[in-house]
């Protein structure tokens, strides 16, 4: 009930449409819901073996030299009281998003680079998705074919609509916008600004965003980091946006980092040594993902960016079977 899964995505070019990726096994879900289950996964594992600390937040971090463990200082808050602790672990895994301060201290600490876009996004009723589609030219979310909707009747700006629930809508809008740019004081005046003369041209969505509470609306620059030529560091090692944050033109970002997850599993259960598992996992994942960001740069570029250099060898259907023919983690020749 948490989830719907995508039979395709129809895009609406400047009046022609098209329907896209039919029946690729892609899944919508709202990153909260997405974020409880790998929570609620954590707290009912079978052995009762996994700890969750809250009000951690790592101030530094160091791979020891005569012992195979990271030390890590965190300043811990308990009941407005903040303290420090120092830990020893066996192994560090970096899953702390895109502005990751174990990326900087140990790995790279160029910061996400702005890409000259914003993003207006908030997620609403199944009902109010269905009343604002009424009388409209599209279909919007939620319909009976399950598909995720891009429309484009300006270059500046493009509009997007993803189920991703079997109560809730997902809808998100962008802009030009470069990074010393204000964009909103407050919900109210993203509301104010989306609902103005700017995107007239999408009445649909326009109907859409009156019926969204200002406060339900969240909106940023949009941002990225350059790739890496490794995630590991010792005993340390990047997974999802620490490692390869990108920004939502292929909507790859989580599915990149589920892959990590599954993969860095694989190879720690396939492997004799953590070193040897970290190699394995660099190795694998790296180029794929790498692949992955080139193709998001470049459906960025064409779609909405102001300018990009990366180009893909790989054309829209053979990437497609690139992506979604993914056949899961590989298991260390070791083993």
């Amino acid at each position: 009930k948490n989830s719907v899964k995508l039979m395709g995505t129809e895009i609406e070019s400047f009046g022609d449409k098209k329907v896209l990726r039919v029946d690729l096994g892609a899944v919508g879900i709202q990153w909260s819901a997405f974020h409880e289950a790998l929570l609620d996964g954590m707290k009912n594992w079978d052995d009762g073996s996994i700890t969750l600390y809250y009000g951690h937040a790592c101030r530094n971090i160091a791979n020891l030299k005569d012992v195979p463990k990271v030390q890590t200082t965190f300043d811990c808050t308990d009941e407005g009281e903040t303290k420090e602790i120092v830990r020893e672990f066996d192994l560090i895994i970096a899953a702390d998003g895109i502005n990751s301060r174990i990326r900087s201290e140990l790995f790279d600490d160029t910061p996400p680079v702005p890409q000259g876009r914003a993003i207006f996004r908030a997620v609403i009723e199944n009902s109010k998705a269905e009343d604002a589609s009424e009388g409209g030219e599209l279909k919007l979310p939620p319909n009976k074919d399950d598909q995720t909707l891009l429309c484009l009747r300006d270059p500046k700006k493009i509009v997007a609509f993803l189920p991703v629930s079997n109560k809730e809508t997902y809808w998100a809008a962008t802009l030009h916008k470069d990074a010393d740019e204000r964009l909103a004081k407050d919900g109210v005046e993203a509301k104010e600004l989306l609902l103005s003369a700017e995107y007239e041209m999408y009445p649909e969505f326009q109907k859409m965003v009156e019926l969204t509470p200002p406060e339900s609306i969240f909106y940023n620059h949009l941002k990225q980091l350059e790739p890496l030529e490794t995630w590991v560091n010792g005993r340390v090692v990047l997974m999802g946006d620490a490692a390869h944050a990108m920004i939502p033109a292929a909507g790859q970002g989580v599915g990149m980092a589920v892959e990590d997850a599954q993969q860095l599993a694989v190879s720690l259960a396939g492997s004799k040594t953590v070193e040897e598992a970290l190699i394995h996992y660099d190795t694998v994942r790296i180029p794929r993902v790498t692949q992955v960001q080139i193709q998001n740069a470049q459906s960025a570029r064409d779609s909405y960016l102001k300018k990009k250099k990366e180009t893909s060898k790989l054309d829209r259907e053979a990437y497609d079977r690139f992506l979604f023919s993914y056949p899961g983690a590989t298991v260390p020749s070791s083993q």
